[in-house]
């Protein structure tokens, strides 16, 4: 009898679970339309050679900055792992780039193994230039300006970068440098 309500119990258990879950079954989300493919700008692997400077009167230093990127998000987001090498240290980022197709503005965010952190807005100002309004926040707590303006090739399979940051109302050039995709 101790067997027979045991098994009754457990069908009954397994027959209400396999109910629930049947019920809460998500059916798949749907994939984003054309308006986001303004995010393969930027997907691919990126090469970038540049020159970067620290100050405005510092002198500059080469840079060597590799983008690896991919849509994620049933194609909603981009995800862009960035290292920068120079001689003297190396600096990996993780950033989630979104895209809002009503105001046409991408929303970026970056976070370094540094604990900087940068946030921006990459707004395409017609068909291959790229206009990122963003600051720079650092652990210290400072907090720097910067635009960045990327002008893309006709094939998209290169760019022109050029890094400013906004320091006692002047802009400065931070960063300069070339790009090329390798797939």
């Amino acid at each position: 009898m101790k067997a027979v309500c045991l098994t009754t119990m457990i069908t009954v258990l397994l027959f209400c679970t396999d109910g629930i879950q049947a019920q809460t079954t998500q059916t798949e989300s749907p994939k984003a339309g054309s308006e986001y493919n303004v995010l393969d700008a930027w997907s691919g692997i990126w090469n970038v050679q540049g020159e970067l400077r620290d100050s405005i009167s510092s002198p500059s230093y080469h840079v060597y900055w590799t983008l690896t990127s991919k849509r994620i998000l049933n194609g909603y987001a981009l995800e862009i792992l960035h290292q920068w090498k120079t001689k003297d240290f190396t600096q990996n980022g993780v950033e989630i780039t979104g895209y809002d197709p009503i105001k046409k503005i991408c929303m970026t965010h970056i976070f370094y193994d540094d604990g900087t952190w940068l946030n921006s807005t990459p707004t395409f100002t017609d068909k291959r230039t790229c206009i990122e309004d963003g600051a720079m926040y650092y652990p210290n707590g400072k907090v720097e300006v910067s635009r960045w303006t990327w002008n893309f090739s006709d094939d998209w399979m290169s760019f022109i970068v050029k890094g400013e940051n906004l320091k006692d109302n002047v802009w400065w050039k931070a960063f300069e440098g070339k790009g090329t995709k390798s797939n």
